[in-house]
């Protein structure tokens, strides 16, 4: 049971909800890359973990297909979330009840992982 907390978004969480409107579900490391440097991985933890109670993401376990780890963490929009992004930043997120499988992991994620990457790249070699 998700315990429904009103929240004031601040700016860092402010920039997960725009990198999960833009990809559709990241995982807590995924974010951390594109808006910390890594380290910070319990922070985002943190903040990501405010926004769920205040039903602003959804989150879900994923079984990894590695020996390094048990689960993976996904975390995309939620209605409530959605509405903020098209209020503050004007996009229109991708649609999570479109996303095929639900929350099932998919060669995907390794392909944001590789955008993130570029992504990277490019801001520290414009």
């Amino acid at each position: 049971m998700v315990m429904q907390v009103e929240t004031q978004v601040c700016p860092r969480q402010d920039d997960y909800l725009h990198d999960l409107a833009i990809h559709g579900r990241l995982s807590i490391r995924q974010i951390t890359r594109l808006n910390h440097k890594m380290g910070s991985e319990k922070t985002v933890s943190s903040r990501l973990r405010d926004l769920w109670h205040a039903e602003y993401v959804d989150r879900e376990h994923v079984p990894q297909n590695h020996p390094h780890g048990n689960l993976l963490l996904l975390y995309r929009l939620k209605d409530k979330g959605i509405k903020y992004v098209k209020k503050t930043q004007h996009l229109i997120p991708r649609d999570p009840g479109k996303m095929p499988g639900g929350f099932k992991i998919s060669p995907s994620q390794e392909v944001k992982d590789c955008w993130i990457a570029t992504r990277l790249l490019c801001k520290e070699n414009p």
